[in-house]
């Protein structure tokens, strides 16, 4: 038990893949002025609606093709390049 405890070095492979030299932090943005409508299926206009709300129109042209269009005050989230520097972790035997 003692081998498999402790304080160590984060071991991908032991933690389902995470990797803190490959962690990713989201920073949020608020578009400060009406975006370009693009295209995008049904369940994504829907998706962007439900998540924005009023600050998203999403349509239906008529023929099946559906566009969205994100307005003034919406926040949207892109990646952000952050240097991580904590690689250990407190690990308990399985």
């Amino acid at each position: 038990i003692l081998q498999h405890s402790g304080v160590r070095l984060i071991e991908p492979e032991l933690f389902h893949g995470y990797d803190p030299n490959n962690k990713v932090f989201f920073q949020g943005i608020s578009i400060d002025q009406e975006m370009k409508p693009i295209e995008v299926s049904k369940d994504e206009a829907l998706a962007f609606r439900r998540q924005h709300g009023e600050a998203c129109e999403a349509w239906d042209k008529g023929d099946g093709q559906w566009f969205v269009r994100l307005k003034k005050g919406a926040q949207i989230w892109v990646p952000k390049a952050l240097q991580f520097d904590r690689l250990v972790a407190g690990q308990i035997p399985t």
